[in-house]
Parts: structure tokens; C-alpha cells; sequence
């Protein structure tokens, strides 16, 4: 999957399943690409996941966790 499905799999209104439907809410993906921006990565957001490096897809799952727009995080990692 491409860093943006990634996103969007973790969004509470989509999912996992619609995402194999072909249906990505515009809302979800303007926010999904809002997170990579935040983080810096909005220019590999077509990329594979599997062709990132380490540090880009830590910063692909923090993009993850804040998709699903917790209270709370707890990072484990400098």
C-alpha cells in the first residue's frame, strides 16, 4: 500500500475495508495530507511503504496514530 492508504486504513470513519472499495472521502485524504505535511513527507505520499526508509515510516506511523486523532500519545522513541 502507498503512505496515503496507510492514513487512510487508520481513519475512524473508513477504514480498512472501504479502502479496498475504491472510495477515499475527500475530508479523510485532505487531512491525511495534512498529517504528512506535518510531518514532512507529503512528497512521498504515492510511494509504496515498503520502499521507505526506517525513518520515513516511523514518521508515516506517527501520521498513522494522529489519523486517528487520539488524546493522548505515548512515544517510547528520541
Amino acid at each position: 500500500m502507498t503512505l496515503l492508504e496507510n492514513l487512510i486504513v487508520q481513519s475512524p470513519t473508513t477504514g480498512f475495508a472501504d479502502l479496498f472499495q475504491g472510495s477515499m472521502l475527500d475530508h479523510e485524504r485532505d487531512h491525511a495530507m495534512e498529517l504528512l505535511d506535518f510531518v514532512g513527507i507529503t512528497h512521498l505520499a504515492d510511494e509504496k511503504s515498503k520502499n521507505l526508509s526506517y525513518g520515513q515510516k516511523k514518521l508515516m506511523e506517527f501520521a498513522a496514530t494522529l489519523m486517528t486523532e487520539p488524546r493522548l500519545i505515548m512515544l517510547d522513541e528520541p
